[in-house]
Parts: C-alpha cells; structure tokens; sequence
C-alpha cells in the first residue's frame, strides 16, 4: 500500500518514470496482476454511510457506544481491585470501547440496521 499526503503527489507518482521501469522489469510479473485505489481519506473511512442521514448515523452510534460506556468501566473497576491500575484505567477503558467499537460493535451493527441506515 502506498499512500501520499496531497492528489498531486498521487498524480506525479502515477505518471513517473520510476514508476513506469519498476512496472517494466522482468522482477516485478507480479505487479502486473496489481490493483490500483485512489480514495479520499474521508471516503475511504466513512463510505459505509454515503448517503444516510446524520441523525441516523448518529442513533446507530449511540445505540453501539452506550452499552460499552456501561460495561468496559465496571470490567476495568474489577481488574483495578486486582491489578493497581492507578491513572492508566481510563486509558484502558477508552483503548477497550474504541477497539471493540471498531472492530466488534459497529460491524455488527451497521449490518442489523442496513437496510434502515440506507433507506
């Protein structure tokens, strides 16, 4: 993956010599099969809600962090009794939601609320 700072640099790299002889050589077969994006940073993160509405987008949300503001703290509460955690428990509570947020809980659901989100 490539990335570049501004459209500009993404335009000199494409119409490059460098690129074009790296493309060329008998070492590189397998970036003949290669694919090429270009996205916006914008875009690429938040395209799964292209097109719905922001009080939508905001009550799925909602729906996904609430619950996890409730539980994560009280799990890190109880590993706090165990293990002196000191001022690193918010840290962990706000590593824990945004992970699970990321990962776990929006995945899920954006796919319960699909059909609704992009009605």
């Amino acid at each position: 993956m490539i990335r570049f700072d501004t459209e500009e640099h993404v335009n000199a790299w494409l119409q490059s010599d460098e690129r074009k002889t790296i493309f060329n050589t008998l070492d590189s077969k397998w970036l003949k099969d290669k694919q090429e994006v270009i996205q916006n940073w914008n875009i690429f993160w938040f395209r799964i809600f292209e097109g719905t509405k922001k009080w939508k987008q905001w009550a799925v949300t909602f729906i996904a962090v609430y619950p996890l503001t409730l539980i994560i703290p009280m799990m890190v509460k109880l590993i706090a009794k165990v293990i002196p955690l000191y001022f690193f428990a918010g840290i962990i509570s706000a590593l824990m939601i945004s992970g699970f947020m990321i990962f776990l809980v929006m995945p899920f659901i954006h796919n319960l609320f699909k059909k609704w989100l992009h009605e």
